[in-house]
């Protein structure tokens, strides 16, 4: 959902979603809006992109890892740190890595995640 990173970007920066959306001359109440499921324009979502320095895909539905995510650099380097270790599975140690390279606020909501998941999983 397109508030919730819009939020977390916020959150890592200190700033508020409604301050940010002030001092790019967006609505004061945009933010609720998305909050509330609506989606902003095209070219909103271009200016908040470029405030934060993300890409206009960063917004993307899309929050699952995809094919072409495991041919990137990033993950070859990963994967070549996992051959070299033993006391965990690639999987955890794949996990781990991308974990200790995240801002804190991602870290939070990763973890919030994975205790949701957790919690499904135990009904």
């Amino acid at each position: 959902m397109f508030y919730e990173k819009y939020e977390r970007l916020c959150a890592e920066r200190g700033e508020s979603v409604t301050g940010v959306a002030r001092r790019l001359r967006i609505s004061p109440n945009a933010p609720a809006a998305w909050a509330n499921g609506s989606a902003p324009r095209n070219s909103t979502v271009k200016r908040i992109a470029e405030y934060f320095n993300v890409p206009v895909s960063y917004f993307d539905d899309d929050d699952g890892l995809t094919d072409e995510i495991e041919d990137t650099p990033l993950v070859r380097g990963f994967i070549e740190e996992l051959k070299k270790r033993n006391e965990l599975t690639e999987d955890e140690n794949l996990l781990l890595m991308m974990f200790r390279s995240m801002p804190d606020a991602q870290k939070q909501e990763l973890l919030r995640q994975a205790m949701k998941l957790k919690l499904e999983s135990e009904k």
